[in-house]
């Protein structure tokens, strides 16, 4: 499911690094992530794949 959403990031931005495409959702997460309360952090990390996951909680 990962690559999937990386897959499809990658094409949505017209991108060709998928390189790129980690390192803006590592930066994205980690925004989001900033400004949720607790709960709204528990509701939203339950919803992503595992590796996503990862990159929301450490970054």
């Amino acid at each position: 499911m990962t690559h999937e959403w990386i897959n499809e990031l990658t094409e949505r931005l017209g991108w060709s690094s998928k390189r790129s495409t980690l390192c803006l959702l590592r930066i994205t997460l980690r925004h989001v992530r900033d400004h949720l309360l607790v709960d709204e952090l528990a509701q939203l990390s339950a919803r992503l794949p595992l590796l996503i996951r990862g990159f929301f909680f450490v970054g």
